[in-house]
């Protein structure tokens, strides 16, 4: 089989492969690699995804073997691949049930045929063509009567577009998916803006304003990138609101938050091609950063009940309250309830996904509904002088410096002394 039999393609949109090389049916090749910058300590490293196409020029059906990032059948034995495929760039790719393995980090191996005169994509994440994506969005914005706003500029011009569910004078709701493209956690805003097109929508818009930023970085959707703007940026965990011209991102909005006030804020994320021990839930923010006993009352309540549907499982420690990330601004400016990350899960489903992010929302909305006539009142805003709260204050600097600065010294230490 010469190499002109069929051919890799990795100039559409989205498209996310570095080198390879292909001998016969079989095509090695290495991820493509985007920055990995230092933030509150820890270095992100997301370089772990791929998206490609594979075009057969031939008239007959063709059994290729993939192998990225050195992977083998034999190596990565017994630990399954999740795969999306599909046919063409018109809609969101579909989980497949490939021959393959993984090592649940970077090294992949799968068989894959593509039938004579066709072209088949593959992703090891649910690609959703982001043209596609925006024109999806923009519809259920108009059959939820939401009004289009575009807050700014990225950094390649693209427009950075938000959806305001704006009733009149009642609290903010913030709802916002993809920081990390590869992600798929536009299916947990998608969810919502469905919600708020059906006839549920006044179980939420009776008491809230709702706005929801499905598309964070569409520099990073069309490039490809795991996490990163096109700066190189992953603002997720570095988020540079006064930086317009490096993460012009970040930036507008940042003064989109502040327009708004949010009482409560989701930022939903999802675990890709991750093994058995990532499970959905929330990033769950200690308690003693919000101000007022009242509020954290009422976040644990909140929390208790997003447990239950997770089945307890949840994300604590220094990685929830790393103060460079949104998450932890927002709440210092404005008291904000943040569950930021709400991590998804694709190995359960699209369908899944969807209700449980919908449903998070809704639950959150009530539990806040049902404490507080005008849960506004619990905002630095309208807090007065008791925004300035000392002893909250020096919990929260404790506890940040327990988390960035001791404890990974007494790691250190534990390792030198095992080692």
């Amino acid at each position: 089989m010469n190499t002109e039999t069929y051919s890799v393609l990795t100039d559409f949109p989205g498209a996310s492969l570095g080198l390879f090389n292909i001998v016969g049916n079989q095509i090695s090749a290495e991820l493509r690699r985007e920055a990995v910058l230092p933030a509150d300590g820890f270095l992100h490293d997301y370089n772990r995804h791929f998206c490609f196409g594979l075009r057969n020029h031939s008239e007959v059906y063709l059994d290729l073997e993939v192998s990225i990032n050195g992977g083998t059948q034999d190596l990565l034995s017994g630990k399954d691949i999740l795969l999306f495929t599909s046919g063409d760039l018109v809609d969101d790719f579909e989980q497949t049930s490939l021959e393959g393995a993984t090592d649940y980090s970077r090294s992949h191996w799968f068989e894959i045929g593509v039938p004579a005169g066709e072209t088949v994509y593959v992703a090891n994440y649910m690609f959703r063509p982001p043209e596609i994506l925006e024109r999806r969005l923009d519809r259920l914005a108009e059959l939820g009567a939401a009004l289009r706003i575009v807050y700014g500029q990225t950094v390649e011009g693209r427009p950075l577009v938000s959806y305001s569910y704006d009733k009149g004078d009642l609290p903010w709701i913030l709802i916002t998916s993809g920081f990390h493209p590869t992600e798929a956690d536009s299916l947990g805003t998608e969810a919502v803006m469905d919600l708020l097109a059906s006839n549920e929508k006044l179980n939420l818009l009776a008491s809230f304003n709702v706005l929801i930023v499905p598309i964070v970085n569409p520099d990073g959707f069309y490039r490809g990138f795991n996490a990163c703007n096109a700066h190189e940026i992953n603002f997720y965990w570095t988020f540079l609101e006064e930086d317009r011209k490096v993460c012009p991102e970040a930036y507008h909005l940042w003064r989109l938050i502040k327009r708004h006030e949010p009482v409560l804020y989701f930022d939903f994320h999802a675990y890709t091609f991750q093994g058995p021990g990532k499970h959905p839930g929330p990033y769950l923010k200690p308690l003693v950063f919000y101000r007022t006993q009242r509020l954290r009352k009422v976040v644990r309540r909140i929390t208790e009940k997003l447990l239950k549907g997770s089945n307890g499982h949840g994300m604590w420690g220094v990685l929830t309250y790393t103060p460079s990330t949104l998450a932890s601004k927002i709440t210092k400016r404005f008291n904000t309830i943040t569950y930021a990350k709400y991590h998804l899960r694709l190995r359960d489903g699209a369908a899944y996904n969807k209700q449980r992010a919908a449903d998070v929302v809704l639950e959150a909305a009530n539990i806040l509904r049902e404490e507080f006539k005008d849960p506004r009142c619990l905002l630095t805003s309208r807090l007065g002088l008791r925004r300035h709260d000392p002893i909250r204050a020096i919990g929260s600097r404790m506890t940040e410096f327990w988390g960035l600065k001791i404890k990974p010294v007494l790691r250190r230490q534990k390792r030198r002394m095992f080692s």
